[in-house]
């Protein structure tokens, strides 16, 4: 991994006085680590700047969400990061106030820094804390690799800024980290976040295949309805690609194993053209032109008043990754009445994940509320003819689509005390419910045969459901 000791390489000493130098630029997005690596931590955005009058400007600086694990009484207290903190500042603040080369970061704290010095300039870092700020030398250097000057500014807590003069902050302490530049999207050096087709990048000759499970909605003769989880596959495989400025469609060959489903996830299934249009795609997936900590509302897969904190990581293989930040969720119940603005709970009664991965795509979109189940998994990938995931093995039938339902059957049935399950997948779910639609026991499949026990249910008949079953009923008679 790179840290920022290796990519600062000291020449000389420079003697110059008076230099004007960038601290922000607006155009640009800086890319930051808080544990000494290039997963980037943070990635600071200018979203707004207003004048203040001649070299006087406001910039408003991206914000974050954070997980509030004490909220205010009026919202029950401690819960166990059921609620989110939103607009809250990125390391260096809310916003940024310049004044001719005077730079305030107001945020949890307010801080000084100077656009322009010289060696043994002072001047007072943050009145709150009565610290000061001394440039202590400025050095030819490099930076990501890139020729330039750095300034070493000392603080009196003995902690050490550094500045360049092309890239701004290079290394800042705050709240007990050391925030280190590792890319800069704008002279496009160091660790960059991927563009949101780079995550789409697919090549003549990839393979990928889906996993999608969704509810249907069963209404049977009888009269009340009760929800089914179905599973299809689907597989695509690139046969070319058309590339125009902002967009890239690929041609497949596709095959699957049914296609209709209710309440269906929204996802684009691959089909004979699977295009991928640069604006389309910020719409339908925010997540993958998000910067880390950003608060999002997602349309895929669940409904778009979801919340989740946008997270970038690193797989094993320098894979950039994005995906939503699990909250822990409360199980008390919420006034929602008196939420503080700027304070909101987490969906008490839903679940939902999701996970992209650069030159893959979708990973994962998971939903779960209740009885309604929506998800798209990428469980086959073999790129550039390197297996990265293994297809399962699946029997598919070219041109024809037909339900992906496997033989079943309960025994016995009436049943007294326990039943058996057959030709189920293990590791699935199966679900019992009554007459008026309610689940009123469930158990996981471990082994063909699986024992059911009813012992706890009262006499009458119910429905016996699982991913893959046809919805079967159950006898219980003693």
């Amino acid at each position: 991994m790179r840290s920022l000791s290796t990519s600062l390489l000291t020449i000389m000493v420079l003697t110059c006085n008076g230099q004007d130098w960038a601290l922000i630029n607006p155009a640009y997005r800086y890319n930051y680590s808080d544990d000494g690596t290039d997963t980037i931590s943070n990635q600071i955005r200018v979203m707004e700047v207003d004048t203040l009058g001649v070299d006087s400007f406001r910039y408003e600086l991206n914000r974050i969400g954070v997980v509030c694990d004490t909220c205010p009484a009026s919202l029950g207290g401690p819960c166990e990061g059921c609620f989110v903190l939103l607009d809250q500042p990125q390391f260096l603040g809310f916003d940024c106030i310049r004044s001719n080369d005077n730079w305030t970061f107001r945020g949890p704290d307010t801080v000084n820094l100077r656009s322009s010095f010289a060696p043994n300039d002072s001047w007072l870092f943050s009145a709150a804390s009565a610290i000061t700020a001394t440039v202590d030398t400025i050095l030819e250097a490099t930076v990501l690799g890139v020729p330039d000057s750095v300034c070493r500014i000392l603080l009196s807590t003995g902690d050490t800024i550094l500045m360049s003069r092309s890239m701004g902050i290079v290394q800042f302490p705050y709240n007990g980290l050391r925030y280190s530049l590792i890319g800069n999207e704008g002279t496009d050096v160091g660790r960059l976040m991927p563009k949101p087709l780079d995550f789409f990048d697919f090549q003549p000759g990839d393979e990928l295949t889906y996993r999608v499970v969704c509810t249907e909605i069963v209404a049977p003769p009888s009269g009340f309805q009760y929800p089914v989880p179905r599973t299809r596959f689907w597989m695509a495989r690139i046969l070319d690609r058309l590339d125009t400025p902002g967009s890239v469609t690929h041609f497949t060959s596709t095959a699957r194993t049914f296609t209709y489903c209710q309440l269906e996830t929204d996802w684009d299934c691959p089909s004979d053209q699977w295009a991928f249009e640069l604006n389309q795609v910020v719409t339908d997936h925010p997540i993958v032109d998000s910067y880390p900590g950003q608060v999002l509302n997602s349309p895929l897969c669940w409904p778009s008043n979801k919340r989740y904190i946008a997270e970038y990581a690193l797989t094993e293989d320098q894979r950039p990754v994005l995906r939503s930040k699990r909250l822990s969720a409360s199980h008390r119940p919420l006034d929602l009445g008196a939420l503080t603005n700027g304070i909101v709970p987490f969906d008490t009664y839903s679940q939902s994940e999701i996970w992209y991965e650069y030159g893959l795509g979708v990973r994962r979109a998971y939903f779960n509320a209740a009885y309604v189940v929506k998800e798209v998994e990428l469980v086959g990938a073999i790129i550039a003819g390197d297996t990265l995931i293994t297809p399962p093995t699946i029997d598919w039938t070219v041109d024809i689509e037909e339900p992906f339902i496997q033989p079943s059957m309960l025994y016995p049935n009436p049943v007294d005390q326990t039943c058996f399950l057959y030709g189920l997948i293990p590791g699935e779910q199966a679900w019992v419910f009554d007459l008026e639609g309610r689940m009123v026991l469930s158990t996981k499949i471990a082994a063909d045969g699986t024992g059911l026990d009813v012992s706890s249910l009262a006499p009458g008949t119910y429905v016996v459901n699982a991913e893959g079953l046809r919805p079967q009923r159950l006898i219980i008679a003693r």
